[in-house]
């Protein structure tokens, strides 16, 4: 019998000694104790009599600080920010507060700017659990399709090194797609073009994407709105970037051109992260067919939403 079993099997027998009514009823009981545990009959009544302590956990209710009611100026605040992380946000959340209260944004009752202000990054986090949960995110299709003949010709980046994240002219590129809930049929898409080192971001929007189009809106930044001189142009394995006819224009301007690897949005992460920044949180994802949209969307994209 093993020691968990003895026990058990002690705290059954020990009930039915203490309610015996008669000597022989517990000499009985002292009786079997010793056949089954194999000890000498002092030790069983000992054992019989002996005071189980159970000890109760104390549970130390902690006084609430920080509440659900901080919620939603932590949210305006942190979507205003552009929804970094809680040590990004942190500190920038006292100049957030009194910018927003200029322009009459927030509303702040008691003490809430004063705990808004002191909360630690952990707080944050907290608070903020449910709106960073990435199962509620809305997502937009993707239109990239495999383009295998140039892939041997174009070399793989995985990263920029210090020199080119510090000197302007080495862009990443992307098409966002404006399709809604299905890729079949015409729609627009945005070329998304952004320099690593400056953060520089120019957009061109157009409807029925070729790769004519994609290279034309790429020229036009290059030559008309970039104002510096683009070097090397870094993009996705989608068929409007691996072809002959991109191919052929970085060639003729030298402009040195690389890929991502399949599969790896991280290779690429600076324009994934700035296509939901400019572009997702501006046009949205519905479908979007109409030529005169696609010009005010264009005129928007170099006038009031520039950089």
């Amino acid at each position: 019998m093993s020691n968990q079993s003895k026990k058990e099997y002690l705290v059954t027998v020990r009930a039915q000694y203490r309610n015996c009514q008669t000597r022989n009823e517990k000499s009985a009981i002292i009786s079997e104790v010793v056949t089954n545990l194999q000890i000498v009959r002092k030790s069983a009544i000992r054992l019989l009599k002996q005071k189980i302590f159970v000890r109760r956990k104390t549970i130390r209710s902690r006084k609430e600080i920080y509440g659900y009611d901080l919620i939603k100026p932590l949210k305006l605040i942190w979507e205003v920010v552009g929804q970094p992380c809680s040590k990004r946000l942190k500190p920038d959340i006292g100049d957030s507060i009194k910018k927003l209260k200029e322009f009459g944004e927030i509303e702040l009752f008691g003490n809430q700017e004063k705990l808004l202000k002191q909360m630690s990054t952990f707080t944050i986090d907290r608070l903020l659990e449910a709106e960073k949960d990435i199962s509620k995110k809305e997502y937009g299709l993707s239109g990239t399709k495999r383009s295998p003949l140039l892939k041997t010709l174009i070399p793989v980046r995985t990263n920029f090194n210090a020199k080119e994240t510090k000197e302007p002219g080495h862009v990443e590129m992307d098409c966002v797609l404006h399709c809604g809930e299905s890729l079949s049929g015409h729609y627009a898409e945005t070329l998304n073009v952004l320099d690593i080192a400056s953060h520089w971001n120019e957009k061109k929007i157009f409807l029925n994407k070729t790769k004519a189009k994609v290279v034309g809106a790429f020229h036009e930044m290059k030559t008309k709105q970039f104002p510096f001189p683009v070097l090397s142009a870094d993009f996705d394995n989608g068929h409007e970037f691996v072809n002959w006819v991109l191919k052929g224009y970085c060639d003729r301007n030298n402009v040195f051109y690389t890929r991502s690897r399949s599969y790896h949005k991280n290779d690429q992460a600076h324009i994934e992260g700035k296509n939901y920044q400019s572009i997702r949180r501006v046009v949205g994802y519905d479908r979007i067919t109409d030529q005169k949209l696609v010009e005010m969307i264009n005129d928007m994209y170099q006038n009031e939403h520039r950089l």
